[in-house]
């Protein structure tokens, strides 16, 4: 076997969009421990500048931000990356919030509190989905 089969995929890459200091530590950990390479921003401005700058397998976004709603990041992604996968974190769920964020193109979506658990499962579920059956 050849030296570059024996080596592991690279890690997929991960931003994570969210206001709030403590949450995007806390994103950030929980994905780097599931081997995924995460890098957070503060903002849906500086969301669109790293986005337009590099490449990134997933955005995880926060729903609830000042200047721009996650919701409006998420159409701006859509337009911008429309094969970007983009899981919304929505500390007030409900039908409605959900059903706005999957209009606005989000994948999937995790609900604050969330456990590392859960955070890992949603993206997985999206960035490594299992076969459908015949």
């Amino acid at each position: 076997m050849s030296p570059a089969a024996l080596e592991s995929p690279p890690a997929r890459r991960i931003l994570i969009v969210d206001d709030e200091r403590g949450v995007r530590a806390l994103c950030t950990d929980i994905l780097q421990r599931g081997g995924y390479e995460a890098e957070a921003v503060d903002s849906a401005w500086a969301a669109l500048d790293r986005i337009d700058a590099a490449a990134f397998d997933l955005a995880l976004v926060d729903i609830n931000m000042p200047a721009m709603s996650g919701i409006e990041l998420c159409r701006r992604l859509r337009e911008r990356r429309p094969d970007l996968p983009v899981v919304l974190i929505t500390g007030c769920p409900s039908i409605e919030s959900a059903v706005r964020g999957i209009g606005s193109g989000a994948t999937d979506y995790v609900c604050k509190p969330f456990t590392p658990e859960a955070l890992r499962e949603a993206v997985a579920r999206v960035l490594h989905p299992a076969p459908s059956s015949p």
